[in-house]
């Protein structure tokens, strides 16, 4: 199933990361490694089981999205936290997410782009009145943000288009071979 290897990378690639928590932010690792291995990824799991229930397709696109919120809210708590050690690396994360849910998770355009803008939203939340980030660091971070969340949907719109037309086309000749037999 090509959800599960994305899942089964996806916990790879944000677990790998700790090894990053411990090289840039070693007085935060412990609560990185909580929120990442005691938060996340038991709803990485939980959404991996669920898998295997034949109901999972009627809830895989609701299940993508709230892996990509869960993730991203907990890559903007590790945010916050980091720049109270002037640590303002850990926005790319976000930047990651917005990578696997357009294109490799397949996550249809809609649920994608709306989990996508709600972490934006909540990172301007955060950046501006919880952690206090300095202006030229928030308009970095919010250039690469809103160009990479524009170039992810036009991604995703693009290979869902491809998708619908090749299943259309796929009907199309289904019809046609009907009809010559």
């Amino acid at each position: 199933n090509p959800f599960r290897v994305s899942l089964i990378l996806a916990m790879i690639f944000y677990g790998g990361f700790a090894l990053l928590d411990a090289a840039t932010v070693p007085e935060l690792k412990e609560i990185f490694w909580f929120i990442r291995f005691a938060v996340i990824f038991p709803v990485m799991l939980s959404v991996f089981a669920f898998s295997y229930f034949k109901t999972f397709r009627k809830f895989m696109q609701l299940s993508i999205t709230c892996i990509m919120l869960v993730t991203g809210i907990g890559i903007i708590v590790m945010i916050i936290l980091g720049a109270r050690v002037s640590n303002y690396s850990y926005y790319a994360g976000l930047i990651l997410i917005f990578i696997f849910g357009y294109t490799f998770a397949k996550a249809r355009f809609l649920y994608a782009s709306f989990a996508c803008w709600l972490i934006v939203i909540a990172y301007e939340i955060s950046a501006i009145w919880i952690s206090d980030t300095p202006l030229t660091i928030l308009v970095n971070n919010n250039f690469f943000f809103i160009s990479s969340n524009i170039i992810g949907m036009l991604i995703g719109y693009s290979l869902e288009l491809s998708a619908r037309r090749d299943f259309y086309m796929r009907k199309l000749l289904d019809l046609e071979q009907e009809k010559v037999k």
